[in-house]
């Protein structure tokens, strides 16, 4: 099967600009226009369907065994996250003004490194870097793949499907869960739908292939699915938006839009239309360090903005700039940390399940490592 899809790694670079664009948008806090635009929550679902595209597609044709997978996925999402997480902790603790609602709780530190959820404050269901929100269900999704290998190797991507979609249906059909269990009320949410929709996806490949075979009407519904993600929070609700965050229940919302996107992209790929641009693969390749990393510069801009009492036109200025910015740190960031930590750890891993001699080089993993 193939395994480098460059038109995800498309989808990854533009996911993440989304999210950027959702805090980048608190430079305008009373601009009316603003809030008629796409929020860029839609980014968090569409990171969450290619997650469940490329844990198929990256393990179909492996023989691997659930710890194994389980520790490969934490090598690659934990080491960065917990140095993001341990910093802000410490800002929190010596430098208090700049943070808003994070304190310095070990309690919060600890169920944050362990990607648990837990009530941050009234109501919000966040670690203590709020943005690990997403990856505690990346973790679980990850729990629950493993569980599927581990009981149903021949059907385990259906396991985990079935099992997530019952999951749904139990905080769909059960009232007070939030009141009774965090954790069960946080894995409850039809937002896990999301991972189930990038394994069809995924185990659809041939029948996509043969979509894809007529490009136009390919490429229409890869613009209507943007068009979707784009509109759809306008007129689709999402009932636990006002009351509990983060949003958890956009799989009508953003999620089915955001499939339908995946869908197309790999319909197309697998027909030929593929993306080269080297910078939009290069976001892609950095985007779980600009997902990580954009908020402390948007946050400085933010600050910086609010402090020299900027007037709108300048305030435009400084969100182009931020984009930029936090484009620029990610990169940095991508091949002075996460690159290195990335090497480090797959070498650990692979000396101790004594997979493959240490000498053999690993292949390009970019195009299938794919986290929020």
């Amino acid at each position: 099967m193939k395994t480098t899809y460059f038109n995800i790694q498309a989808l990854r670079a533009i996911a993440a600009l989304i999210v950027v664009w959702a805090h980048v948008r608190e430079l305008f806090p009373n601009m009316a226009i603003i809030k008629t635009l796409p929020s860029g929550l839609a980014g968090v679902d569409l990171f969450f369907v290619i997650s469940g595209f490329i844990m198929v597609v990256s393990t179909q044709s492996r023989s691997i065994g659930p710890l194994e997978f389980l520790a490969n996925r934490w090598g690659r999402l934990a080491p960065i996250y917990y140095i993001v997480t341990i910093i802000v902790f410490l800002l929190a603790a010596f430098a208090p003004a700049i943070m808003k609602s994070s304190r310095p709780d070990a309690d919060s530190l600890l169920y944050s490194l362990l990607f648990i959820p837990h009530l941050k404050s009234a109501d919000r269901i966040y670690p203590l870097y709020y943005l690990g929100w997403t990856l505690n269900y990346e973790m679980f999704f990850y729990a629950t793949l493993a569980l599927g290998m581990w009981i149903f190797q021949t059907w385990r991507y259906v396991a985990t499907g079935v099992f997530i979609c019952a999951l749904a249906a139990l905080g769909f059909v059960m009232n007070g869960l939030f009141d009774d269990s965090i954790v069960l009320y946080a894995f409850t949410r039809s937002i896990m739908l999301d991972f189930v929709l990038g394994i069809a996806i995924a185990l659809s490949i041939p029948a996509l292939t043969r979509i894809g075979s007529n490009r136009i009407l390919a490429g229409l519904t890869l613009v209507l699915g943007f068009i979707a993600l784009a509109i759809a929070g306008r007129f689709v609700p999402d009932l636990a938006a006002d009351l509990i965050a983060p949003a958890g229940d956009t799989i009508l919302r953003y999620g089915i839009p955001a499939a339908l996107i995946v869908a197309s992209a790999v319909a197309l790929e697998m027909n030929g239309a593929v993306v080269r641009n080297r910078l939009i693969l290069l976001i892609g390749d950095a985007s779980y360090s600009l997902y990580l990393t954009h908020f402390f510069v948007i946050a400085v801009a933010i600050m910086a903005s609010n402090r020299l009492a900027l007037g709108t036109s300048a305030r435009i200025g400084v969100a182009v700039a931020a984009y930029v910015a936090s484009i620029a740190v990610a990169i940095g960031v991508y091949k002075m940390v996460e690159q290195p930590l990335n090497r480090f750890v797959r070498a650990r891993l692979r000396a101790l399940f004594a997979r493959e001699p240490r000498h053999r080089q690993d292949p390009p993993a970019d195009a299938l490592e794919v986290t929020v």
